[in-house]
């Protein structure tokens, strides 16, 4: 059971968990996040989601120009989504997918696929430990804004989603 692990572990196992319902993560940071934060939350794990800029190598790979939109059928937005726990943890869920797809050129798909990184699982770090990437938070996204970002994740996938109580 979930519960019985470190919370380090019940992380990695719920990230994994993300990560194999929903193959289509790519683009997906805000609702791949508010996700994670959700089912993070639900085994009582404090965290939030960030939304911000990311920098690779001092380099912009995605540049928060604006506040989200809550209003129906606004979906373009050209920020960054990422979860910070209470310790501090953060975890980039859509990066390592996201970044693959990008042009071979791109500063980010380089950086990580010099790594050895690019297309694998999740970016999990200190968010004072990020090394080359820096994030820059900007905002948090309000929990009356999770149901229908999931929702658009779910759909994405070309999955139901669930139901709400």
């Amino acid at each position: 059971m979930i519960s019985s692990l470190d919370p380090i572990q019940q992380i990695g196992v719920i990230c994994r968990d993300i990560l194999f319902e929903f193959p289509e993560t790519r683009g997906q940071c805000v609702g791949v996040s508010a996700l994670l934060s959700q089912r993070l939350s639900s085994v009582e794990c404090e965290n939030y989601v960030a939304l911000g800029s990311l920098k690779c190598r001092g380099k912009l790979a995605f540049k928060y120009s604006r506040p989200i939109s809550s209003e129906p059928g606004v979906a373009q937005w050209d920020g960054h989504a990422w979860v910070i726990t209470a310790n501090d943890t953060l975890i980039d869920l859509s990066l390592l997918r996201t970044a693959g797809a990008l042009p071979k050129h791109s500063n980010l798909r380089r950086y990580l696929d010099e790594e050895g990184l690019l297309g694998k699982g999740v970016a999990l770090m200190h968010k004072q430990a990020t090394h080359h990437l820096a994030y820059s938070e900007k905002e948090r996204l309000g929990h009356a804004l999770f149901a229908p970002i999931i929702a658009g994740l779910y759909v994405k996938n070309g999955l139901q989603p669930p139901h709400s109580s």
